[in-house]
């Protein structure tokens, strides 16, 4: 029997969302940076893509 009055699966709680984001920050940034970098160039090919699948 135990003695122990904290709650059990309640212990680190708080920082439970600390692990995946630290995880993805590499992917975030990469996409942060290529957006800035090539942002204009991708939409324009997005548009370019819409386009022919519309004419088509």
């Amino acid at each position: 029997m135990s003695t122990e009055t904290r709650i059990p699966g309640k212990s680190g709680r708080h920082l439970s969302w600390f692990g995946p984001v630290l995880l993805a920050l590499p992917f975030i940034i990469a996409l942060v940076f290529a957006a800035l970098r090539w942002g204009e160039l991708l939409k324009n090919l997005v548009h370019v893509a819409i386009k022919m699948a519309v004419i088509s």
